[in-house]
């Protein structure tokens, strides 16, 4: 069997984490044993095959029913297995359409008259040809076909054969013709501002994954069915082409034109996802892939580093190894997810700190979207999937670092490596996976039987702490499913053997290693918030991170009182940690955005400025520190600022004045840019506003422009604020596409949240036409609704101006929800 590629995953480091600390118990400690599922869909483009959901078009009318049997399987029939791809595709630029020519090589494994590929948008402009050899000339066996054509409901084109064909090796050829799409799936053009001279410039990329292969080529395309491909590309002399395979010759032709046959990493300023795993040539949204100093954050510096990690680690989880089917897709997304963080960008870049990171940004997020009755398990029923989501990703990364730390780093390792050795250039199961795990580390322990049920079904546990009924130094532990609406009240396990608590308190689920939830009683909680006030360096910096974030939550769904999650901040103003900061922040945000219309808001308000303002009045407006450093001073100073802290208002308009003044030689710094520009604007007037939105449209960078165009939206200047959301209504001034943002922004404008409602009734019929419902506008306006005239204004709109797709109603129900658990 070929050996794996050599990779670097990580280093082993022996888990000697917390010794001695017996205050922390992980989860290996309290082996809580409920299932958490997510589904993760990874796309390898044409090399792992794709499978398909949406309509085809061919040259026959498509029937009500089909008019043989096969056509009628949302799979394809298992006769025919495709071993190889020689495919050319000549692209006009100026008709924006291109030509194919598609030979496929397949082996017939049993007799069949019938073989089905899939298409999407494809015009067939011959009958497909059948033969022996590839050549399809006069030396050519030929095989008579008698039926053709598209049966839509399944993507399926078929070709029906006079005579059956008997195992062995047969070429099919497809002449064909299609649009380049516009969506940003399949083969698809899009526009953009060349800097030399501005102008508008068409180009050409492709998304392959998950179902629009087909859309460029008729294919087998799901994932099991991999094959090679060889393409030849025709393009315009003026254009350049990108191949995830070495260029084997190019060559001049007719009209113009350079004929391409071909592991590169390209950005692309029109990309649907955040990156492609293509073999060879990874595709990126443009602004992960381009760094300055001035444009990216730290946060946004973390975000291209992990996404670049997870494409990487896709060559491996993905493209050798490949899932069977989308219901399985967990497995490569989940795997990838998890090695962004702790793979080779850690080992090289450890300042980054993206292990600490990631119990934020992958476990707390997966923790919050599976905690609801409409989660689901991470591996689903063969009908369904592939579904992106923070369950697929997220949830499933935490399930790799869970078992990680229960089996040991040097095991984990060790099983990974055998199973991709095992499988490469195969296709798995889940099972498969564990199975070859396990077969692989020396260790008693059987993951199949620990990971089955946090992967085959949804939710986690809430683990509860009470105290000993004799002995007060002794706490016992029980388990129930954690949901929002603890009114559900699901069963409660038995408390299990009690655990000693040395230092008087206790804190479960060190480091959040554990897929779970922890309550304590409420005087723990009173100790826990002592030992933070009294030394905070008890408790490592994810462990704040994992009470602060419970705490929460937990009060959010009625389980404890805020009071608690509120006093265990009482520490904060004199942390420096990025990790503490962030969790709080995004709790603060959403308290702010409810109490906002309340007198409480004020106590709130001078509670977390008093908080924010130590710690904004030392770090200041620089750039200085590491990546922890830069990412806790973005997140304070926007608290500070937004709570009214006069000292870090007056430093960002400054500093935003003498931007105006040259904005070259007094460039802001990315990490402390968003806050400048939004402080700025908010509390600058009319001069401030015109010089940041012609900023916006002479800049060329993505990330730029969407900074700039969030600060506008933060203006307390009405008129403006009328302005600037009539602007969305005019192309000349903005794109459409940046309708939902900037209403977004101004509906958390406690100035601006008055207009959106009013703008957004006169311009429903303008919304329906461009996004084809209005119902994703109002879900962004409501968010915050907290009043029974507010829904009452809701319930009227939809009366008014009724959407009767499943999709709509489905939109209108969660609306309803939202608005109800904000009451």
């Amino acid at each position: 069997m070929p050996s794996v590629p050599y990779v670097e995953f990580e280093e082993p480091d022996g888990g000697t984490r917390n010794a001695g600390r017996h205050i922390f118990i992980t989860y290996r400690q309290t082996i809580i044993g409920l299932v958490v599922f997510a589904i993760i869909a990874i796309g390898v483009g044409l090399i792992a095959g794709l499978t398909a959901t949406t309509l085809s078009n061919g040259n026959n009318t498509t029937p009500t029913m089909p008019k043989y049997p096969a056509l009628s399987k949302p799979r394809l029939p298992t006769t025919i297995q495709p071993k190889a791809y020689y495919y050319q595709l000549d692209i006009d630029m100026t008709k924006l359409n291109f030509m194919g020519l598609n030979t496929i090589q397949m082996m017939v494994k049993s007799s069949t008259n019938i073989i089905i590929v899939h298409i999407d948008g494809i015009q067939m402009l011959s009958k497909p040809q059948v033969g022996n050899d590839r050549n399809f000339n006069s030396a050519t066996t030929m095989y008579k076909v008698v039926d053709s054509g598209s049966y839509k409901p399944n993507s399926y084109y078929y070709v029906v054969m006079q005579n059956k064909l008997s195992p062995g090796q047969y070429y099919i050829r497809f002449n064909y013709t299609a649009q380049l799409a516009s969506d940003l799936l399949g083969l698809y053009k899009y526009q953009y501002t060349r800097a030399s001279d501005r102008q508008q410039i068409w180009a050409i990329a492709s998304q392959g994954q998950d179902y629009y292969t087909r859309r460029m080529i008729p294919c087998f395309d799901e994932p099991a069915l991999k094959a090679t491909f060889q393409a030849t590309i025709i393009a315009p002399s003026n254009y350049s082409v990108r191949w995830n395979m070495p260029t084997t010759k190019k060559t001049s032709v007719a009209n113009n034109k350079i004929r391409y046959e071909h592991s590169d990493h390209v950005a692309v300023p029109k990309f649907f996802a955040g990156g492609m795993e293509n073999w060879g040539l990874n595709l990126y949204r443009e602004e992960l892939l381009t760094y300055n100093s001035y444009d990216v954050s730290s946060k946004l510096l973390s975000r291209m580093l992990t996404v670049l990690g997870h494409e990487m680690a896709h060559q491996w989880f993905g493209n050798y190894v490949t899932v069977q089917w989308w219901n399985h897709m967990w497995i490569t997304e989940s795997f990838c997810t998890f090695y962004q963080s702790y793979g080779a960008t850690y080992r090289y870049l450890p300042s980054m700190f993206l292990r600490q990171d990631f119990v934020l940004n992958t476990v707390q997020v997966s923790l919050e979207a599976d905690q609801t009755p409409n989660s689901h398990p991470l591996v689903l029923p063969q009908n369904l999937g592939p579904l992106w989501d923070r369950i697929t990703y997220q949830k499933g990364a935490s399930m790799h670092r869970m078992l990680r730390d229960y089996i040991g780093p040097a095991n984990y390792l060790t099983g990974v490596k055998a199973f991709l050795k095992k499988f490469l250039y195969g296709n798995v199961v889940t099972e498969q996976v564990f199975e070859a795990m396990s077969g692989a580390i020396q260790s008693p322990i059987n993951i199949s039987e620990f990971m089955g049920p946090w992967v085959y079904q949804m939710g986690f546990p809430l683990v509860t702490l009470i105290r000993h009924p004799a002995n007060i130094g002794l706490g016992l532990l029980s388990q129930q499913r954690y949901l929002t609406n603890s009114s559900l009240n699901p069963a409660t396990d038995p408390p299990g053997l009690p655990y000693p608590s040395p230092f008087g308190w206790i804190k479960l689920n060190a480091d959040e290693i554990g897929f779970y939830r922890v309550n304590y009683p409420k005087e723990n909680w009173q100790l826990l918030t002592n030992a933070l006030q009294t030394d905070k360096t008890q408790f490592s910096n994810t462990d704040i991170a994992n009470l602060l974030d419970d705490a929460f939550q937990l009060a959010q769904s009625g389980r404890i009182n805020y009071i608690i999650p509120l006093n265990l901040t009482k520490y904060l103003y004199q942390e420096t940690n990025a990790l503490p900061w962030e969790v709080t922040s995004y709790y603060y945000l959403a308290m702010s955005n409810l109490l906002s219309n309340r007198d409480s808001f004020q106590y709130f308000s001078n509670y977390f400025q008093k908080l924010a303002a130590v710690q904004s009045d030392q770090m200041g407006f620089s750039d200085t520190g590491g990546w922890m450093d830069r990412t806790a001073r973005s997140t304070i100073l926007n608290i500070a600022c937004s709570m009214g802290h006069k000292p870090c208002i007056s430093n960002a308009s400054a500093l935003f004045k003498k931007f105006m003044q040259n904005p070259v030689a007094n460039n802001i710094k990315g990490s402390i840019r968003d806050a400048v520009f939004r402080f700025g604007i908010q509390n600058g007037g009319s001069t401030e506003w015109n010089f940041l939105f012609k900023q916006y449209t002479n800049s060329f960078n993505v990330v730029d422009k969407r900074r700039m165009l969030t600060a506008l939206s933060y203006t307390r200047v009405p008129w403006l604020i009328r302005r600037f959301l009539n602007y969305t209504a005019d192309p000349s001034k903005l794109p459409s596409s940046s309708m939902q943002s900037v209403l977004y922004y101004i509906n958390l404008n406690t100035v601006g949240r008055y207009f959106t409602w009013e703008f957004f009734l006169d311009h429903q019929s303008f919304i329906k036409q461009k996004m084809g419902t209005t119902r994703t506008i109002l879900s962004t306006l409501t968010q915050n609704y907290k009043t029974q005239v507010q829904l009452n204004k809701v319930m009227k709109y939809i009366r008014t101006y009724p959407e009767n797709s499943p999709t709509a109603k489905s939109m209108e129900a969660t609306i309803i929800k939202k608005i109800h658990s904000n009451m």
